[in-house]
């Protein structure tokens, strides 16, 4: 009796997991949008909660100079300042 019993709170509680997880995975951005290299540059679309720091971030090579970057991707874009908005597209020079 215990066992016909469990079964549905088992699938009730790993319900409850999966969406938590999709829910938390949505929120985090996860699959937002995978950056398209075209030419010499990435373009990335900015999603809700994105910072031009992080997005500069991501693209620095490992020992490089965030800041540069955080110039370089302003200049390349024509940016007077830092803010960026969700739906936003940037094109990230490479390298």
């Amino acid at each position: 009796m215990t066992s016909t019993r469990t079964a549905p709170i088992r699938a009730a509680i790993l319900f409850t997991v999966v969406v938590i997880v999709a829910i938390v995975l949505f929120a985090t951005g996860v699959g937002a949008s995978s950056p398209d290299v075209v030419g010499e540059t990435v373009t990335h679309h900015v999603v809700a909660g994105d910072t031009l720091w992080e997005i500069a971030t991501d693209h620095t090579r490992s020992g490089g100079d965030v800041r540069r970057t955080v110039f370089d991707i302003k200049q390349h874009n024509g940016m007077t300042d830092s803010i960026i908005v969700p739906g936003q597209v940037l094109e990230i020079p490479a390298g």
